[in-house]
C-alpha cells in the first residue's frame, strides 16, 4: 500500500490596497462606540465610521485654512484717547470728544477741510457799517464833526465804532453764524517776513496786526468790547523812513501795507470806479487792511432795510461774535487812502470813502485775500481748531497678529469639528440604518 504525497497547497493571500491599511490605521472616537456591553462595539459599521472620520478631518483641515485666510484679511477695531489729534496719520479716524470753545462744533481737522469749512468769496463775505459820521457814537452820545476816528488814523486809544464798515466771514454758514475767530495759538506777524528776524516777539502784541486790535477791544467796554490797532496787515516787507522806529512802531501804520494779486482788473469790475492810476497805485504800493477785532462774545443783528449798514440784497444781518472775532476793514489805494484822510475837508457821507465813491466788489476782494493771508498762518485756519480740540477718541482698522489668527482659527475648527463629530453617529443611522 502506497501512500501519495501531500499535495503542495498554495495559499494567495490580496495585499490590502493604500486606503484599507488608512482606515486600519484610523481610531474611532471613544463617543462611537456602545458600552452596553462587556466586549462594545462601534455604534455602527465600522467602514463608514472611519471614512466619516477621515471625511470630518478632511473638513477640519479646510475649516482651519479657510479661517487663517479670513481672519489674516479681516481687521479688528483699535481705539485710543488721546491729547493730540492724529486724524489721517497712520489710518487712524480722530473726532473730539468736546465741541470746540469757538464754533462749538464737534467734528475732527479732516472732516473741517473737506466737508465742511467754505473759503471766503466776493460773493458769501458778509458787509456791515460804513465810513459815515454815525461810525463815531462813543460812551457820551456822539464826537465832534472834525472827528476822523477810525483804523485810518493808524493810532491807539480813539474811540471805535462797532459800526465801521466791516467785512466778515463766516466758514461754517451750515452749521454756526458764529464769524471767523482766531485760536491763541495763531500769531500774524508786524509783516511777512518779521517773524525771521531777531525783533520777533510771538508774545509783543504790539507788532501783531491782531492782538494790538484786540487789546484797544478790551478798552471799549462801553462800546461793544470793539478795536482797531494801529498797524493793518503786511504781506510784504514795507520800506520804512527815518519816522517809523520799529522798536517802537506807532507811527509805523501807514508803511504797513497789503498787497492782492496783481492778476485782478479792478477797472473794469468796479466800472470806472478805480482809476487807472489807483489801480497801478494798487499794485505798486498796496492798501490797507485793518483787522476789527471783538473781545467779548455779542450776538448782532440788523434788518434787511437797515441800509447803508446792511448790503441791499442780502436779507437780514444776523452773526455772532467771540472774544477774537476778526472782520477786516478794507480802505482805499495807499495814495488815494492817505490824500483823503488826511484832508480835514473831505467829505463823509454813509455811501462814500471820505467823498470818493465806493466799489463793493474792490472791498470784498480785498477782505477775500487778507482773510486768506491770515489763514495762511500756523494755527490760523478756521479748522487749526479743531486739531487743537482735545481730547480726541481715535480709531483705526488694524490686521490681527498671528498668534491671534492662530488662536482662533484652531479654536473655530475644533467647534466645528466637534459638533460634526457628536452628530455622525446619528446622521449614520438615519441615512443608513441601525447597526446590529
Amino acid at each position: 500500500m502506497t501512500t501519495e504525497p501531500p499535495k503542495l497547497e498554495r495559499k494567495l493571500t490580496r495585499s490590502d490596497n493604500f486606503g484599507n491599511k488608512y482606515l486600519k490605521a484610523v481610531s474611532l472616537p471613544v463617543a462611537w462606540y456602545d458600552f452596553d456591553t462587556l466586549n462594545p462595539n462601534t455604534v455602527h459599521h465600522e467602514k463608514p465610521l472611519k471614512l466619516t472620520l477621515i471625511l470630518i478631518h478632511i473638513v477640519g483641515l479646510a475649516a482651519f485654512v479657510g479661517q487663517c485666510a479670513y481672519h489674516y484679511l479681516d481687521t479688528i477695531k483699535e481705539t485710543t484717547v488721546t491729547a493730540k489729534d492724529v486724524d489721517g496719520v497712520s489710518g487712524w479716524s480722530c473726532k473730539t470728544l468736546v465741541p470746540d470753545p469757538i464754533y462749538s462744533l464737534n467734528m475732527s481737522y479732516n472732516e473741517c477741510v473737506n466737508e465742511h469749512y467754505v473759503k471766503p468769496t466776493v460773493e458769501n463775505l458778509v458787509r456791515y457799517g460804513l465810513f459815515g459820521p454815525l461810525v463815531f457814537s462813543g460812551f457820551d452820545g456822539g464826537q465832534p464833526e472834525d472827528s476822523y476816528d477810525g483804523p485810518w488814523n493808524m493810532s491807539t486809544g480813539l474811540r471805535w465804532s462797532i459800526n465801521t464798515m466791516t467785512l466778515y466771514h463766516k466758514p461754517f454758514p451750515n452749521l454756526s453764524d458764529v464769524v471767523y475767530t482766531y485760536p491763541s495759538t495763531c500769531i500774524v506777524p508786524f509783516y511777512a517776513g518779521y517773524e525771521k528776524t531777531e525783533k520777533f516777539n510771538p508774545e509783543d502784541g504790539y507788532t501783531s496786526p491782531l492782538e494790538m486790535p484786540l487789546s484797544e477791544a478790551y478798552k471799549r467796554g462801553y462800546d461793544f468790547f470793539n478795536g482797531y490797532g494801529f498797524i493793518g496787515l503786511g504781506n510784504k516787507e514795507p520800506e520804512f523812513d527815518d519816522t517809523c522806529n520799529v522798536n517802537q512802531p506807532w507811527n509805523c501804520g501807514k508803511y504797513v501795507t497789503f498787497h492782492p494779486s496783481s492778476e485782478t482788473d479792478y477797472v473794469a469790475q468796479c466800472n470806472g470806479t478805480i482809476s487807472e492810476e489807483e489801480q497801478a497805485d494798487l499794485f505798486a504800493n498796496g492798501t490797507y487792511a485793518f483787522p476789527h477785532v471783538f473781545a467779548q462774545e455779542l450776538k448782532w443783528s440788523a434788518p434787511a432795510n437797515a441800509q447803508p449798514y446792511v448790503e441791499e440784497g442780502k436779507g437780514d444781518y444776523f452773526v455772532v461774535y467771540k472774544p477774537k472775532t476778526v472782520g477786516i476793514t478794507p480802505l482805499y489805494p495807499k495814495t488815494t487812502t492817505l490824500e483823503l484822510v488826511t484832508n480835514t475837508a473831505s467829505p463823509r457821507t454813509a455811501t462814500t470813502f471820505f467823498g470818493k465813491e465806493r466799489c463793493n466788489f474792490y472791498e470784498k476782494q480785498i477782505a477775500v485775500e487778507a482773510f486768506e493771508y491770515i489763514f495762511s498762518w500756523p494755527n490760523c485756519h478756521p479748522c487749526s481748531i479743531f486739531k487743537q480740540n482735545s481730547p480726541f477718541f481715535c480709531e483705526r482698522d488694524v490686521q490681527k497678529t498671528w498668534l491671534n489668527i492662530f488662536a482662533l482659527s484652531i479654536s473655530n475648527t475644533l467647534f466645528v469639528m466637534g459638533i460634526m463629530i457628536t452628530w455622525a453617529p446619528l446622521l449614520l443611522r438615519v441615512f443608513l440604518g441601525k447597526y446590529g
